[in-house]
């Protein structure tokens, strides 16, 4: 079983749509025996990635990773659920990153910006960082992806660095899976 990090935001009051499909990947991270590494919310849609992977998980863990600054209580009871607290912000990152293969970016405020720059410019710093995908069926990251093109066309950045599977759809999201865990077995783990 492998781990997978999804990055995405905690908000309350954001369109339905983003709920539900929290929920989806949650089941989808689920019913393809893979490990839930989360931020640890009990709102939005971190509430609902999670509530989306314990329907249908039956021995695969959640982990929630919180920060001390932030930490906080799903008030969920569930042999399959457990919290890890990191003392900032930075440290949760980091964490959530060695706990996993691969990261997930949904659509999220500025924290799941955050992560997602941060992940990306990890890639300069470490051999060691998981692939990335990002979410983006109603193109929300359409405009920092053009961003990204522009800092490589402008010598800022390598392309390498912004390599992720951007999906816009659940059977684009399952495809990708089915890649990732094909190029894990090719290389034996």
């Amino acid at each position: 079983m492998t781990n997978i990090a999804v990055f995405c935001g905690s908000a309350r009051d954001v369109d339905e749509r983003y709920l539900l499909h929290a929920f989806h990947v949650g089941r989808i991270i689920a019913s393809r025996g893979h490990g839930l590494i989360g931020g640890g919310g009990s709102r939005g849609m971190t509430k609902h990635l999670v509530d989306g992977f314990l329907g249908v998980a039956s021995s695969a863990e959640v982990v929630s990773v919180v920060s001390a600054e932030v930490a906080c209580q799903s008030g969920r009871v569930d042999a399959r659920c457990r919290s890890v607290v990191h003392e900032s912000l930075g440290a949760r990152k980091e964490a959530m990153l060695n706990m996993s293969e691969l990261a997930v970016v949904l659509p999220g405020g500025l924290g799941t910006l955050d992560e997602l720059i941060h992940l990306l410019a990890m890639r300069s710093l470490k051999n060691k960082v998981p692939s990335v995908v990002v979410s983006d069926y109603w193109r929300d990251f359409a405009a920092l992806l053009d961003y990204f093109h522009q800092l490589v066309e402008r010598k800022f950045a390598r392309q390498a660095l912004f390599e992720c599977d951007v999906v816009r759809s659940d059977d684009e999201l399952m495809e990708s899976f089915a890649r990732f865990e094909l190029s894990l077995r090719e290389s034996g783990r």
